[in-house]
């Protein structure tokens, strides 16, 4: 079975970061000759879905092997990946057509209780996590060129070194439950009548309803994606002005009134603001990142805008619907969240990083920025505003890679609001720069 999806190309794979290479061919005939249960076994221990690929494809005897087990043979080797965890929550995103969206989604942290319920998992929903990931090592690799290409307080260029294995399993926690937001809330939002009326039900809106399922922390993960994401439409739209012009034409043509003159229609696509722009990111982010990776792969700038046009549809009118899903579910549930008292804060800052290979801690940069001191009366300071921070994802990354940037070395006050303006520029989504108040202070203090 192939394990690829059509017209992808699989940038791990391209670069031989995956692939399972032989050293010689007597190697290659001593891996043949050992006993099927020893294949089983060595299929088993695969690190991930290119290596396994790789090695089906270039021995008969291991395809055969691989035909007679698939099933249970990809779920050993999407939990080597992925672990038990981020791989049941990627097998939500595949069944999405099952989820109901007035459960509550519990992720379960007992591992035994995971695999049993994995163990139910068919064939083709672990066929579609094999493919799927095959965006994710895709997404990855342009996340970290994306935020962490400069260093985040001197903007010095950074060499780049591979992601561990820890660092890939943040980042792939995070995009499966964006993912199973979008399959869970993305129908409400397409229908204005129906997420009219569930945005006015506080027990059920989706910032309370599923994003206090998950730690501080991993809901972190999930703003520093989000921001990726609009970091990224944003370029495409840049890039792509000229189409994207034409693309605002037609849908002012669309929805205009009959005998409408070309000029009232330019006047109207010209008066195109931030919340515009913000509708349409936010409306092709509820499509998913496999969308968003398949818009990425482009290289010609205009057939990318193209190809939001084509899966967005003709109408502006419908994108304004969007209703900035993903941001405004994040806020709501962060303004739930943040600590109320002294107490509060204080127990919130006593979480501390263990080690990267504790799946149950934060990492290191999680727990640095909240210092506040005794004096501080507005206790939910140091867990809202982290634009600065999230803008390079810090809570993805090891300690080792960290210390080498000597990130956790530094005041919090080094970050100041709007350091990203300096390093990546302003979206089209953000006020200009003369409305940022201490823009000036920082240029001064630079």
């Amino acid at each position: 079975m192939d394990l690829s999806t059509d017209n992808q190309t699989d940038p791990g794979e391209k670069k031989g970061r995956f692939a399972l290479q032989p050293s010689s061919q007597q190697h290659k005939a001593s891996l043949e000759g050992l006993p099927v249960e020893l294949r089983v076994t060595i299929l088993r221990a695969v690190a991930d879905v290119p290596s396994l690929s790789a090695l089906v494809r270039s021995s008969p005897l291991y395809h055969e092997v691989y035909r007679g087990q698939r099933q249970s043979l990809l779920m050993s080797v999407l939990s080597n990946e992925l672990t038990p965890k981020i791989l049941f929550e990627a097998s939500l995103v595949a069944e999405a057509a099952n989820i109901r969206i007035h459960r509550k989604f519990s992720p379960s942290s007992n591992e035994d209780d995971l695999m049993s319920a994995l163990n139910g998992v068919a064939l083709n929903v672990l066929v579609k996590i094999a493919q799927y990931q095959y965006a994710m090592y895709y997404l990855a690799e342009d996340f970290y060129k994306s935020t962490l290409s400069q260093h985040p307080i001197t903007f010095a260029n950074l060499a780049p070194i591979s992601l561990s294995s820890f660092e890939l399993r943040r980042f792939y926690r995070a995009c499966y439950r964006f993912e199973i937001f979008s399959y869970l809330f993305w129908t409400l939002i397409e229908n204005p009548t129906t997420g009219s009326e569930w945005g006015h039900r506080s027990d059920r809106h989706p910032g309370s309803v599923y994003f206090p399922s998950f730690e501080h922390w991993e809901v972190e993960e999930i703003y520093c994606l989000r921001d990726y994401i609009y970091r990224r439409y944003d370029t495409v739209l840049k890039e792509g002005k000229e189409e994207l012009d034409e693309v605002f034409y037609r849908q002012e043509a669309m929805d205009g009134w009959p005998g409408q003159t070309e000029e009232e229609i330019r006047s109207r696509m010209m008066a195109k603001g931030i919340g515009d722009y913000a509708s349409m990111i936010e409306t092709a982010m509820g499509y998913g990142l496999e969308f968003l990776a398949y818009t990425l792969r482009v290289q010609d700038s205009q057939e990318k805008i193209l190809r939001i046009e084509a899966r967005l549809g003709p109408s502006f009118s419908f994108i304004s619907h969007a209703g900035l899903f993903l941001t405004k579910s994040l806020d709501y549930s962060q303004s739930l969240r943040q600590p109320r008292t002294r107490g509060e804060a204080q127990q919130l800052a006593k979480v501390e990083f263990t080690n990267d290979q504790d799946q149950k801690s934060p990492n290191a940069a999680w727990p640095w920025p909240l210092q506040f001191g005794d004096n501080c009366f507005n206790f939910g300071a140091p867990y809202s505003n982290k634009s600065s921070f999230r803008s390079w994802g810090y809570v993805m990354w090891d300690k080792k890679r960290l210390d080498a940037m000597e990130i956790l070395e530094k005041e919090v006050v080094s970050f100041r609001a709007h350091g990203p303006l300096i390093s990546h520029g302003v979206m089209l989504t953000d006020l200009p720069l003369d409305d940022f108040d201490d823009f000036d202070d920082f240029e001064e203090s630079d």
